[in-house]
């Protein structure tokens, strides 16, 4: 009764169980997790051949505000900081896990521009790298322009809506 009324919480998970899949939360039909209703999720109730999808400015600021995302963009920053090969190596590496595909070259110039690019507004204090890059070892700086690079991945419309 309390779920069917609004109080019921969806508590963040800990431990082991706080960054398994979203495929994977439990789902209650009187009280549909957000972040599932914003990106057109079904119901549960019907089997679907295909799911309605949408673009709407609610989408945009989940995937910039949630904590979810954020802790996504600064795991995957951590790794890529960490990872060996040069940085267009890298970022080959990150384009292919987002997008299952690899860069073309004008992506990939991009992709290697934006990248510098915040690495210089990192390493030049114009901009929080603690806040962006996360809990974490390895170099502040690099690890939040990887994060920066992640989250422009993770907010494209091909990783969201097509893949």
């Amino acid at each position: 009764m309390e779920a069917a009324w609004g109080g019921a919480a969806w508590p963040t998970s800990q431990g082991a169980d706080r960054h398994r899949r979203s495929l994977y939360t439990f789902t209650k039909r009187t009280a549909p997790f957000a972040m599932f209703n914003t990106f057109d999720a079904p119901t549960g109730e019907s089997c679907l051949a295909r799911r309605d999808t949408s673009n709407t400015p609610l989408q945009a600021l989940t995937l910039l505000n949630d904590v979810f995302f954020i802790e996504v963009a600064q795991a995957m920053g951590r790794d890529l900081a960490r990872a060996h090969g040069t940085v267009g190596e890298r970022l080959r590496l990150a384009f292919q896990r987002c997008l299952s595909r690899p860069p073309s070259a004008d992506e990939l110039a991009t992709l290697e521009t934006f990248w510098r690019n915040q690495l210089a507004r990192f390493r030049s204090r114009d901009l929080d790298a603690a806040a962006v890059a996360g809990p974490g070892d390895g170099p502040l700086e690099e690890r939040a322009a990887w994060a920066a690079l992640a989250r422009a991945l993770l907010n494209l419309d091909e990783m969201i809506t097509k893949g």
